[in-house]
């Protein structure tokens, strides 16, 4: 089985620290459970072009190299790589592909292919669900509901890592962790599951 994987909030705690920055520049203190929405310009009542200049400004080699990954994120991602082909589908700026790729080397130890969407920045941005009929991907695993929902629109299976800002999409299949994420994914391989994700 093919599976495309978003990598920031899902591989990546990108938004504690991203946050915390925030919050020290701006005297606020902004929380995790607070994000209610996918769109931090939403979210903090920001233009989107402030809010895209914010993510551009925290992202030095600095910041995203020292991000931390997700519990159970590099453990199992190494177990899947040996079972399936995973492509990471990021929605970050081309510009951080070499260092998306530098972290997943220091990380995860292994070689895994990486399309950056450049959705978090102002170029133009590639749908998710193109990328993964492109590149024949049959699921896609991402904390942005619309994601999943375009995926699933498209013909490609969607789901969803749990998150404060997807907590309004309950009719999507999802998983709080990458241990239900493995046990789920397995279980489809396996057959134990007809995977037809819910509309």
């Amino acid at each position: 089985m093919r599976i495309g994987l978003d990598f920031d909030d899902v591989v990546t705690d990108f938004m504690t620290p991203f946050l915390f920055q925030y919050n020290l520049q701006h005297n606020t203190s902004f929380t995790l459970e607070e994000k209610r929405t996918f769109n931090l310009w939403t979210a903090q009542n920001n233009s989107q072009s402030n809010t895209l200049k914010l993510l551009e400004d925290f992202s030095t080699p600095e910041n995203i190299l020292s991000l931390p990954a997700i519990d159970g994120a590099i453990e199992t991602l190494k177990r899947l790589t040996e079972e399936y082909e995973i492509t990471i589908i990021t929605g970050r700026a081309k510009s951080l592909y070499d260092l998306t790729n530098e972290w997943i080397r220091r990380n995860v130890g292994i070689s895994i292919p990486v399309i950056c969407t450049g959705h978090q920045s102002i170029e133009s941005n590639l749908k998710k669900y193109a990328l993964c009929k492109e590149h024949r991907l049959e699921i896609m695993i991402d904390d942005n509901a619309s994601t999943i929902e375009e995926c699933i629109t498209n013909g490609i299976g969607g789901l969803l890592f749990d998150k404060p800002w997807n907590k309004t999409h309950p009719h999507l299949d999802r998983v709080s962790s990458w241990e239900e994420m493995y046990h789920f994914l397995i279980g489809v391989k396996k057959g134990r599951e007809k995977y037809k994700p819910r509309k």
